[in-house]
């Protein structure tokens, strides 16, 4: 990537902290679960004072006091939004000096939750935040993402794959606005709603399992929890060829109003999909 400007950023990866955040587990239940944070701070100057002078002054981030008022943030029992504005607060406060200057244009705070996914790798929220020359937030945006979520279905145009379900891996990514609790809690749906769907089906084709999955996606929770968010669907077929990893398709689709009718809940049994094409 080619850079157009200077550009200087701090960073802490995988900080752990004394308190988890209360969420909804693999089973439903809000439970408190184990968290990892990195942080990504964008400045809006170069920290060319601090590296001339060998010395941490006014142009960065003390990235050690930063790590440690994060961790002193931290309560027993809060919620991920908690977290959040907790961290967001620590970011903001050392991102304004003793002289009134406020040196950050960007903050990235992302938290991993190894243990949010049934199917999967762990999910994780990444919360991007811009701010004017005084501080003041101008743009919000929440990615909420679910890693390797492995589903066993049917899928594939040759004869000897309409005889077995084989696995394809889902990687999601669902990006929305500033969102409240009750939004962050719906993040958890996810995962479920996608195995739920593809599961079910006889696809001959990865395009047209992942347009399906998108559209039954935006009518079962993202019509209704997400109005106007954009999910990335990614789905490969590790077994599909010898000497390769994975064949794989990516769709990306914004959903745009309230949900549909979905064919899937006029009825208590999810179809079966019929294959009436002749396989050689």
């Amino acid at each position: 990537m080619e850079l157009h400007e200077d550009q200087d950023a701090i960073s802490i990866r995988h900080l752990q902290l004394p308190h988890g955040v209360i969420a909804p587990d693999i089973w439903s239940k809000f439970k408190d679960q184990p968290v990892l944070l990195n942080i990504k701070l964008e400045l809006k100057n170069t920290f060319t004072s601090a590296a001339s002078l060998d010395e941490l002054d006014e142009s960065t981030i003390h990235y050690g006091i930063l790590a440690k008022k994060i961790r002193a943030a931290s309560q027993q029992d809060q919620t991920l939004s908690q977290l959040l504005t907790a961290v967001h607060d620590v970011i903001t406060s050392m991102g304004r000096k003793e002289s009134g200057r406020f040196i950050l244009a960007r903050s990235e705070i992302e938290v991993e939750m190894p243990k949010a996914s049934m199917h999967g790798e762990g999910a994780t929220l990444l919360r991007t935040m811009t701010c004017d020359k005084l501080g003041k937030q101008q743009e919000e945006t929440n990615l909420f993402s679910i890693k390797d979520v492995k589903i066993m279905t049917l899928v594939g145009v040759n004869a000897i794959e309409r005889s077995a379900r084989q696995p394809v891996v889902a990687n999601m990514t669902l990006s929305t606005s500033s969102l409240q609790t009750e939004g962050m809690n719906s993040f958890f749906e996810l995962e479920g709603k996608v195995v739920q769907i593809i599961q079910h089906t006889a696809f001959e084709t990865l395009e047209s399992l992942a347009d399906h999955t998108v559209k039954e996606l935006q009518t079962q929770l993202l019509g209704s929890s997400f109005p106007g968010s954009q999910i990335r669907l990614h789905l490969a077929k590790p077994r599909a060829i010898a000497f390769a990893d994975a064949p794989a398709v990516e769709v990306s689709r914004r959903t745009l109003g309230p949900p549909i009718t979905s064919a899937l809940q006029q009825t208590s049994e999810v179809p079966v999909m019929q294959v009436i094409r002749p396989y050689a």
